[in-house]
C-alpha cells in the first residue's frame, strides 16, 4: 500500500492560491477608500457602502467555498 505525502503538489497549489487571495484582500481593503475618493469623487457614505459590500461578499463566499457540506459532495479520486 502506497502512502501519500500530506504536502503534495495539489495541496501546495491550493494553499498558495488561498494565501494570495487573502493577502490581496488585506492589502487592497485599506486602499479602496483612497482610490474611490480620488478617482470617482465618492463621498464617505458611498465608500462605506462599498467596503461593507466587499467585506460581506468576501466573508460569504469564503464560508460557502469552505463549507464541508459543499466540498464533501464533490467526487473523490
Amino acid at each position: 500500500m502506497k502512502s501519500e505525502r500530506p504536502w503534495n503538489a495539489n495541496y501546495l497549489q491550493v494553499m498558495t492560491a488561498n494565501f494570495c487571495m487573502a493577502f490581496a484582500f488585506y492589502v487592497l481593503t485599506p486602499l479602496l477608500p483612497l482610490y474611490l475618493s480620488e478617482h470617482f469623487s465618492a463621498g464617505k457614505d458611498k465608500i462605506g457602502l462599498r467596503r461593507i459590500g466587499g467585506i460581506g461578499y468576501y466573508g460569504l463566499s469564503n464560508n460557502i467555498a469552505t463549507h464541508p457540506a459543499i466540498y464533501d459532495t464533490l467526487p473523490q479520486r
